[in-house]
C-alpha cells in the first residue's frame, strides 16, 4: 500500500504498520490538507493488514497548525465547512479502530498539537520542536470538541491549566514530565520508537470493532455530549458570530504574517 498525495504520503513501514507523513513544509492545515489526510485515512481503513497507524511530519515540522493565510482568503461558507471538516477529523483520528501513534518529529502547534493528543501513544524529539495550544495568545478559540478532547487527554490540572489557557510551549523532556507525551528521544530514534510501540501495542491482531468501541466510550461519548450541549445552546447569530470571529482573527494574524 502506497500513496502519494501532495501534503502526505502513504506507506507501510513494517507488515501491519502504516506511515501517514505530512510532506507539506510546515503541515499547516487547510482544505486540500484535509480532503488528503482524510483519503489516507480511507485507505488505511480499507486495508484489513493494517494493524497500527504512525503520523509524522517532516524535517523540523510535525504540524504547525492552521494555514491562517489561506483561511483569511476563503469565503464565510468555505471557512464554516474548514471548521466542521476540521473537527471531523480529529474526531476520526481519537476514534480510530486501530492504535495511533504521533511520532512527533518537530514543532507542533494548534491543530498539530491536537492531532497528536488524538493519538494513543505520542513519541517526541528532544533538542528541537516545542509542543503548544497557542489559542488564547493569537485571540483564537476551541471549538467544543478539540476542547473536550485536550481536557480528557490532559489529565494533570496543571498541565491542563498552563497547556490550555495560558499557551505554554513545552520542550519534550517539559511534555514528558507533563504526562502530554509517552516518550521523548533522540532524532534519529524518533520513528524507531514509534514503531516499537506500534508493534509493541498491536503485537496481536487487536479487533477493529472492539477498539472503536472502547475509544467510542472513552473519548466519543464526552465529546459528542458536549458538542451537542453547546450547539443546543447557540441561536444562528452566536453560530454566524463564531465564524465571523475566527475569520477576522485568522485575517488579522496573517496579515501580521
Amino acid at each position: 500500500m502506497a500513496a502519494a498525495l501532495r501534503a502526505v504520503r502513504l506507506e507501510v513501514v513494517q507488515d501491519g504498520i502504516a506511515l501517514i507523513r505530512m510532506i507539506n513544509g510546515d503541515n499547516k492545515w487547510n482544505m486540500p490538507f484535509l480532503n488528503e489526510f482524510g483519503k489516507a485515512l480511507d485507505e488505511v481503513e480499507r486495508n484489513e493488514d493494517i494493524r497500527c497507524v504512525i503520523f509524522t511530519g517532516q524535517e523540523k515540522f510535525f504540524s504547525y497548525g492552521l494555514d491562517l493565510p489561506w483561511i483569511a482568503r476563503q469565503t464565510k461558507e468555505t471557512n464554516k465547512r474548514f471548521l466542521f471538516e476540521n473537527d471531523a477529523i480529529i474526531d476520526r483520528v481519537a476514534l480510530f479502530p486501530m492504535p495511533t501513534i504521533a511520532a512527533m518529529n518537530g514543532h507542533a502547534f494548534g491543530m498539530g498539537a491536537i492531532l497528536a493528543l488524538a493519538c494513543d501513544y505520542r513519541v517526541m524529539r528532544k533538542g528541537r520542536g516545542w509542543f503548544c495550544l497557542p489559542e488564547t495568545k493569537i485571540k483564537l478559540t476551541f471549538s467544543p470538541i478539540t476542547l473536550e478532547l485536550i481536557r480528557l487527554k490532559l489529565h494533570r490540572v496543571q498541565t491542563l491549566r498552563d497547556a490550555a489557557i495560558f499557551s505554554k510551549r513545552y520542550t519534550a523532556e517539559e511534555a514528558l514530565r507533563a504526562d502530554i507525551i509517552d516518550e521523548a528521544v533522540d532524532e534519529n530514534q524518533v520513528m524507531e520508537a514509534a514503531i516499537r510501540y506500534g508493534n509493541e501495542i498491536a503485537g496481536e491482531i487487536l479487533d477493529r470493532g472492539c477498539v472503536s468501541a472502547a475509544k467510542d466510550k472513552l473519548y466519543g461519548v464526552p465529546i459528542r455530549a458536549k458538542r451537542d450541549a453547546q450547539l443546543q445552546s447557540m441561536t444562528e447569530k452566536d453560530k454566524n458570530d463564531r465564524i465571523e470571529g475566527f475569520i477576522r482573527g485568522a485575517q488579522f494574524l496573517a496579515s501580521k504574517m
